[in-house]
């Protein structure tokens, strides 16, 4: 762990109101997918002091630089979208153990993501496809509306090139959906459809509580286990009491 001044080399819109930044990454600075950092302002803002959580939304495989995927939410994030190429963050991390993937386990690999949760399973699929990993990924991308849903071609296109990476994407206030598009909520018979068989799995889940605390349920009605199965949620002002009601 530790704190670096960083440089904003690009910026990704990836919604109206999702953007990725990407910073210049220390050479010593080591993380997982699934941990998150700590960011705050350098020099002048109405926010200098304040730190704020947010996951890496890259491999640790890119060695030059990291991606923070934000959704534009209050007045920090507001701030954060208002930042220039060339500009500074303080990056303090990085943190969490309760998402983590480090490749250790050969278990195939159930992601489900609600709105901006997705930010973690981008790094847990660029790593498995740069590492040359043998586990395969299934990735629920679960959002409102098809105007809402982040990394959406990157995703296409890694499933399209990589025979272990399938993306369900799910639509929750769409009446129509298109092509594989999946209109609805994820519900155990949508699970069901698509993992038939829950063993040798390991499941994540990220997003809002209330998409974490009813998929956990949903899941050991499959007949998970507990240890198998790890969440996360991002509507928190920090990372530090993540445990969801048990």
């Amino acid at each position: 762990m530790g704190i670096y001044t960083c440089e904003l080399l690009a910026v990704v819109d990836e919604t109206p109101t999702v953007r990725t930044i990407r910073l210049r990454r220390p050479a010593d600075l080591d993380f997982v997918p699934g941990q998150f950092c700590l960011i705050s302002f350098v020099g002048e803002s109405d926010f200098v002091g304040v730190k704020k959580p947010f996951t890496f939304s890259s491999s640790p495989t890119t060695a030059e630089t990291f991606d923070l995927t934000i959704k534009k939410m209050e007045g920090f994030t507001t701030a954060l979208f208002s930042l220039d190429v060339g500009q500074e963050l303080l990056i303090e991390g990085p943190y969490g153990e309760l998402l983590n993937f480090d490749g250790s386990s050969k278990k195939d690999l159930v992601l489900i993501a609600g709105g901006s949760g997705v930010a973690p399973f981008m790094s847990f699929i660029d790593f498995v496809v740069d590492k040359k990993l043998t586990n395969k990924v299934l990735l629920f991308n679960s959002n409102r509306t098809a105007g809402e849903i982040i990394f959406r071609d990157r995703l296409a296109k890694v499933a399209e090139m990589n025979k272990n990476v399938d993306v369900v994407t799910v639509l929750t206030r769409e009446n129509t959906c298109t092509g594989n598009d999946v209109c609805g909520r994820i519900n155990v018979e949508l699970l069901k459809k698509y993992v038939p068989d829950v063993s040798n799995k390991e499941w994540y889940v990220c997003g809002p509580t209330s998409l974490v605390r009813g998929l956990r349920d949903i899941i050991l009605e499959l007949g998970v286990t507990p240890n198998y199965i790890h969440y996360e949620v991002w509507q928190l002002p920090g990372k530090s009491d993540l445990e969801v009601e048990k």
